[in-house]
C-alpha cells in the first residue's frame, strides 16, 4: 500500500473517529448528546429528505460544485442522477434508546464529492459563512493545522433544534474533496422513529 493511500485512509478514519465522537458525547460547548436532544419536531421522513435535499443544494450552489456530488464511497450513485436512492440508503440516529418505547430519530443523509480542481479549503470557508448567514451556530472541529492527519479541516452548524451539519475539506492522497452530512433533528413521527 502506497504512502499517499495510508494517508487517505488515516484522513478517513480520523474524520469518522472525530464525527462519532460529536455525534455520541457533549462538547464543551454545549452540544448535546444524540440521547439528550429535543424530541421538538415531528417532521415525516419525507419532509426530513426535502429539508436534507435543501441542504445539500445550498452547499452544492455556494460552492458551484454542480455535478461532484455522488453518495458516500468513490463508487456512490451521483447526487444529480439518484437523489432518491441516496436519500433511500441514507439512516436514521437514533435520538434515543429506552426499550419498549417510541424512540426519535433523525435521517442522517452523507455526500462526498469527487476530486475538485479548486481548493477545497476556501469552498469549505464559503459554507461557514453561507451558514452563519443562515443562523446556524458554526464552529471549527479542527482545522488543517492542528488536524492529526495534516491535511483536512472539519467544520460544524448546529441549530437548537438539534439538526446539525458537517462539512470536512480534505487535500489527502484522494485528491481535493469535501464531504457533507447532513442530520435532521430528532422526530417522533412513526416514518422515522424507531
Amino acid at each position: 500500500m502506497s504512502r499517499r493511500t495510508r494517508r487517505s485512509r488515516m484522513a478517513v478514519a480520523s474524520l469518522l473517529a472525530v464525527w462519532f465522537a460529536l455525534g455520541t458525547s457533549a462538547c464543551d460547548g454545549g452540544i448535546p448528546v444524540l440521547s439528550e436532544r429535543n424530541e421538538v419536531a415531528g417532521r415525516t421522513l419525507q419532509e426530513q429528505q426535502e429539508w436534507a435535499v435543501a441542504q445539500v443544494e445550498a452547499v452544492i450552489s455556494v460552492t458551484g460544485t454542480e455535478g461532484l456530488w455522488r453518495g458516500r464511497g468513490e463508487t456512490g450513485p451521483r447526487w444529480d442522477e439518484a437523489q432518491l436512492r441516496i436519500l433511500d440508503r441514507s439512516r436514521h440516529v437514533s435520538c434515543s434508546s429506552e426499550p419498549g418505547k417510541v424512540n426519535p430519530a433523525g435521517l442522517l443523509v452523507r455526500v462526498r464529492t469527487d476530486p475538485l480542481d479548486e481548493d477545497p479549503y476556501r469552498l469549505a470557508e464559503r459554507v461557514r459563512e453561507y451558514w452563519a448567514t443562515e443562523g446556524w451556530t458554526v464552529s471549527d472541529v479542527y482545522g488543517v493545522e492542528d488536524s492529526a492527519a495534516a491535511d483536512s479541516a472539519l467544520i460544524r452548524a448546529d441549530r437548537e433544534d438539534g439538526a446539525m451539519l458537517a462539512l470536512s475539506a480534505s487535500d489527502a492522497g484522494g485528491g481535493r474533496l469535501l464531504f457533507l452530512d447532513v442530520q435532521a433533528e430528532c422526530s417522533n413521527d412513526p416514518t422515522v422513529a424507531w
